[in-house]
């Protein structure tokens, strides 16, 4: 069973503030996001799900024209997502998730659309775990995620590598739902942290208890 969904949003937004004091903040907020997912499932026990997505994001100031300490800038973004999803058992099953996110922030000149690049970012995470149904409420799961985001800056308009920052370690969870879709769930982490520009390393532990009631 192949499903292949594709949309696309505009989004406008006028923001005017009422006092003088903060009218140089007045500006419009354009979004445009095209998105294509795809749903692969030839059985109840394996599952793929893609998605490919951009997005453009363009804030113009009202009065930039007058006040010259008020930039314009813009956002442009290509995002990959991958997720597949076994159950091998009644009991037993792994998911794993991957994801690639290019972004790049900028001036802009929306009367010539143009921009002038500031700084670029690459985020690369892979997420996998094992999970284990104790029945249709409660599920233990254990996996390890990985993470980094590399930064760069542009200089006379060359694009240089500034800085990377990576993230790993592993982490459990144990998650119980009921009726109307309401969800407890406990998440322990253990995760290290590098980074490229000399700075230490370091770790850090986390436990986190989520909570969602529906009525």
């Amino acid at each position: 069973n192949l499903i292949l969904v594709t949309s696309v949003d505009l989004n406008l937004y006028h923001t005017v503030y009422i006092f003088s004091q903060k009218s140089s903040n007045n500006n419009w907020n354009r979004v445009i996001r095209f998105t294509s997912k795809s749903y692969f499932e030839p059985s109840e026990n394996f599952r793929n799900i893609g998605t490919f997505s951009v997005l453009a994001n363009y804030t113009v100031y009202d009065f930039q024209d007058i006040i010259s300490t008020v930039k314009s800038y813009s956002f442009r973004q290509l995002n990959l997502k991958d997720s597949l999803i076994i159950k091998f058992t009644k009991h037993l099953g792994t998911d794993v998730f991957g994801e690639i996110k290019f972004y790049e922030r900028g001036e802009l000149n929306w009367n010539a659309f143009t921009q002038r690049p500031v700084n670029y970012f690459e985020d690369k995470i892979i997420n996998s775990e094992l999970n284990y149904f104790f029945n249709k409420f409660i599920t233990l799961s254990g996996g390890y995620r990985w993470f980094e985001q590399r930064r760069y800056n542009y200089v006379n308009g060359e694009r240089q590598f500034d800085n990377y920052v990576r993230t790993m370690g592993p982490f459990f969870k144990l998650r119980a739902e009921w009726k109307r879709n309401s969800i407890i769930e406990l998440l322990g982490s253990y995760d290290y942290y590098s980074y490229g520009d000399g700075t230490p390393g370091s770790d850090n532990g986390n436990i986190y208890l989520n909570a969602s009631w529906n009525f």
